[in-house]
């Protein structure tokens, strides 16, 4: 992916034990590419059975990466920017005389998540409440849990179904502000496939791709499956990571959870959608209502000490949720990482997003009890959690971004 934003990173010149690698994951990766440097680090422990996940990703010029090498170690400084197009914030900062406070948010890669954090980055509703975030995109909506949790970011922004999976290892953290109560992704076949399935049953004995194992999107699926009388533990879930398109175009899986602008896509080569969460009435039907997506985490313990800076990432996002409801879909596409972007077409894309803009757009950011009980419903009915063993007011902060809007 490109620099998707401002990353602060050190590297020190010995090997962190637990880095991963190409073999005996025993040293950091370093990928050289054509005029550029990407560096990927994750280190994994274990706390009282609770894993922690430290991950960091950056990319840089080669030449600043000479520049800025040193004896013992090498100090990043990343800033998001398109060719020729300075970043938001530095804009912000030149007529602003104070500072803006850097924040570091760990950030999952799907792209119908990234459009208000982007678009708010980029418009510059962050830095008109004085915050610089840092969007770390990490890989799937677990994994910026997993880095909160570890210690290695600031906040977590990623699945709801992690913030409840976490709680109940022991993890102190709680969601305070949502930007997604519906799911957005279609269960879809290949084009090869249209033909051979047509109803959940189907995919007993065939593949279906997700972002991550243990996430949403196959935690759905398998709950879909068992109220339609199916087995999904006959289902084989095939991690294929945010941008599934690929994979599926070319019949690398049977089916998969996807998000536009893949489902246009992939439609206008012939496949079928089994079934379109991203339709309210759909959603409702096969999910009983609102289902708790996206937010922003933090831990529990730094909560009053975050709290001002808490309300000020809620105002930031109304502000740019506001925004977004009269925006051209071009200028929220322009927001985001082209990298993002399934098949690079951001037509169809932009088609997408003006088609479904009012299911995109939260009408509120307060987190709804009744959408993250049903998730939490739903993982105790696919056997992830036991009865009563996590309660939705462990999860969820609600005094937020009441305080906020006051």
């Amino acid at each position: 992916m490109d620099c998707c934003s401002g990353v602060s990173v050190v590297l020190p010149t010995d090997p962190m034990p637990g880095a991963i690698t190409s073999k005996r994951l025993n040293r950091p990766i370093l990928k050289l590419k054509w005029r550029s440097l990407f560096v990927v680090r994750l280190s994994r422990q274990t706390d009282g059975g609770l894993e922690q996940v430290t991950v960091v990703v950056a990319r840089i010029k080669r030449r600043q990466f000479v520049q800025g090498l040193t004896g013992a170690a090498i100090a990043l400084s990343v800033n998001s920017c398109r060719p020729g197009e300075p970043p938001s914030s530095q804009t912000k900062t030149q007529s602003t005389p104070t500072a803006l406070k850097k924040v570091n948010m760990g950030f999952c890669s799907y792209l119908i998540c990234a459009i208000p954090f982007e678009v708010a980055r980029k418009h510059g509703f962050f830095a008109e409440e004085g915050l610089d975030i840092n969007l770390i995109y990490l890989r799937g909506g677990a994994a910026p849990i997993q880095a909160l949790v570890g210690g290695s970011v600031d906040y977590g922004a990623g699945s709801y179904d992690a913030v409840v999976q976490a709680v109940a290892k022991g993890a102190k953290i709680q969601r305070f502000v949502s930007t997604s109560n519906t799911p957005h992704s279609t269960l879809i076949t290949s084009p090869q496939n249209a033909a051979k399935l047509s109803q959940l049953k189907d995919l007993e004995g065939r593949t279906v791709g997700v972002g991550e194992l243990g996430g949403s999107a196959q935690n759905i699926v398998s709950y879909m499956m068992k109220l339609a009388g199916a087995n999904p533990d006959r289902v084989q879930f095939t991690v294929l990571g945010p941008n599934i398109y690929d994979a599926v175009r070319l019949n690398q899986v049977d089916t998969a959870m996807v998000n536009e602008p893949a489902t246009t896509l992939l439609l206008q080569q012939g496949a079928k959608a089994l079934v379109n969460l991203s339709d309210p009435d759909v959603a409702k039907k096969y999910l009983g209502g609102r289902y708790e997506g996206m937010g922003v985490v933090v831990r529990t313990a730094e909560r009053e000490q975050r709290l001002d800076e808490m309300k000020r990432i809620v105002r930031a996002l109304n502000k740019c949720c506001n925004f977004m409801r009269t925006a051209s879909a071009k200028t929220l596409v322009d927001a985001i990482p082209k990298e993002l972007i399934a098949g690079g077409n951001r037509g169809v894309f932009e088609a997408s997003i003006d088609r479904d803009r009012k299911g995109l757009i939260p009408e509120e950011l307060a987190i709804l009890p009744d959408a993250a009980q049903r998730a939490i419903d739903l993982l105790t009915f696919v056997g992830k959690l036991q009865p009563g063993q996590v309660k939705v007011e462990q999860t969820i902060d609600l005094a937020v971004v009441k305080d906020a809007n006051a």
